[in-house]
C-alpha cells in the first residue's frame, strides 16, 4: 500500500497558518544564516532535526512548549505565533 504523503490523513496540520509560519521561517532563517535545518535543530536542542521538519509539513503539532524558542529563534512575534499554534492544535479557537 502506497501512501501520498501529500495527503490530508498523512499531514492532518498541513495546511495550518502555523504549519505555514514555520515552513516559511525555516526556509528563511536557513537561508540567511546558512546553516541547514539540521543544524538549526541541534542549536534548538531537538535531538532529531526531522521533527522540526514534520512540524512544518503539518505531519506533528508544533510543540506549544517551544512556542517561545521557536518564536524567537525565526524573529516571529511570540503571541501571533502562539495563537496560530493553538488555533493548529485546537480548531475551535479560531
Amino acid at each position: 500500500m502506497t501512501v501520498d504523503a501529500s495527503s490530508s490523513s498523512a499531514y492532518p496540520r498541513r495546511d495550518t497558518s502555523a504549519a505555514t509560519m514555520l515552513a516559511a521561517g525555516f526556509e528563511q532563517t536557513t537561508a540567511s544564516r546558512k546553516i541547514s535545518l539540521r543544524q538549526l535543530g541541534k542549536k534548538l536542542g531537538y535531538k532529531q532535526a526531522v521533527a522540526l521538519s514534520h512540524m512544518a509539513k503539518g505531519r506533528i503539532p508544533i510543540s506549544i512548549e517551544r512556542a517561545t524558542q521557536l518564536s524567537e529563534a525565526l524573529g516571529f512575534d511570540q503571541g501571533t505565533f502562539l495563537m496560530a499554534i493553538l488555533e493548529q492544535r485546537y480548531p475551535m479557537v479560531s
